[in-house]
């Protein structure tokens, strides 16, 4: 992937409050949590849209490095 690549437009809401923020970034660390603690068997079987069909720990590395990107864009 192309670094700036445009995002697909409908994964974006017109008006985003304090109390959205809040509730997905709860979300985001419970997810990260429960992943780190169920490892492997917490990940999708099915073919990732882009890449294809991938192992649990591409997976794993996949997500890690998503999430590392979206981090990094809000300086976190």
């Amino acid at each position: 992937m192309r670094r700036n690549s445009p995002s697909v437009p409908e994964l974006f809401s017109e008006i985003s409050t304090a109390s959205e923020f809040d509730r997905e970034r709860n979300e985001l660390t419970e997810t990260v949590e429960r992943f780190a603690s169920m490892g492997e068997s917490c990940c999708s079987q099915h073919p990732h849209p882009f890449f294809g069909q991938l192992k649990p720990h591409q997976w794993a590395i996949l997500m890690y490095k998503h999430l590392d990107h979206h981090l990094s864009q809000f300086g976190v």
